[in-house]
């Protein structure tokens, strides 16, 4: 709990939280309110509610008591929220599977669609919802020069990718084990096993100067494989995005065991629609630094 006579933290958070959300409801949205922003509006009645004299940083701190709960509903979600906030949008590894271990749950089971998947032009697209909304605002951010994606599948995902109006029109390369029957000219489609991870970088003739960088690992083999090559590879700026993660979360710990001070979680992206609600589960990660911590 917080000491007495201390600064409420949360509660100056709070009200700043409060008045940007506002700005950009009533500014960029014109007057159109997301979920969120509603959400949000209801959370500062609560607040308001709370006496002026009360330290909102330790009423939150066991916000969990039922008395408590009863006097703010909302608090138990605004607390992570705003202990998410406070933390920032770089977020070391260790952190975060810490606060945030994996949870099978967090993204539903029909986010990719049910008897019929996600599809574009026709052919199926193995994306989650989420993830088909993310994308494009990873691309915007970044400016890529280079997208690698390891796992082609039918081949829709490069597609769209190569669809997304991307003002870098960056380099779209996407390699898996089988030949991929969908062609599109705007798209590398590579016939190389990802076993042999090294052999495959080696073919595609990539030094790490073509960055921005972004890496989609979706292989589903030789993870550890996998990230110790594409290591070698990146350089600061660059994000390595692995998909599905939650049956790589052994190889993922081993990774940034060695190379912790090379990487942050971007929580930004992935907690945009919600904690982790991605299929890349505590895994996007931007390359901050090239040398590992001693």
């Amino acid at each position: 709990m917080e000491e007495k006579g201390k600064t409420d933290r949360w509660r100056k958070l709070a009200m700043k939280l409060f008045v940007e959300s506002r700005r950009r409801v009533e500014g960029k949205q014109n007057l159109a309110a997301s979920f969120f922003n509603v959400w949000l509006r209801d959370v500062r009645k609560w607040v308001y509610r709370l006496p002026e004299s009360m330290n909102l940083t330790e009423f939150l701190a066991e916000v969990e008591d039922p008395v408590r709960q009863r006097m703010f509903p909302a608090g138990p979600e605004f607390k992570d929220f705003l202990k998410r906030t406070e933390e920032g949008r770089w977020v070391s590894y260790k952190d975060r599977v810490k606060d945030y271990p994996f949870d099978p749950s967090s993204t539903g089971t029909f986010s990719q669609g049910g008897m019929r998947s996600m599809e574009w032009r026709g052919q199926p697209l193995l994306k989650t919802a989420f993830d088909f909304a993310l994308y494009p605002v990873i691309f915007h951010d970044v400016q890529p020069a280079t997208i690698l994606e390891l796992g082609s599948g039918p081949g829709a995902s490069a597609q769209w990718m190569a669809d997304l109006p991307i003002d870098s029109k960056p380099r779209i390369i996407s390699v898996d084990i089988q030949p991929t029957l969908l062609q599109d000219s705007r798209v590398e489609f590579v016939q190389g096993d990802c076993n042999q991870i090294e052999k495959v970088l080696d073919q595609l003739q990539l030094d790490g100067s073509e960055g921005p960088l972004i890496v989609i690992e979706d292989a589903h083999v030789n993870t550890a494989g996998i990230l110790a090559s594409v290591h070698e590879l990146l350089r600061p700026g660059d994000y390595l995005i692995l998909e599905d993660s939650g049956n790589k979360q052994a190889a993922m710990d081993e990774f940034m065991s060695r190379h912790a001070e090379c990487y942050r979680v971007d929580t930004a992206y992935t907690d945009f629609f919600g904690v982790n609600q991605t299929s890349a589960w505590n895994s996007i990660w931007k390359r901050v630094g090239d040398q590992d911590a001693a």
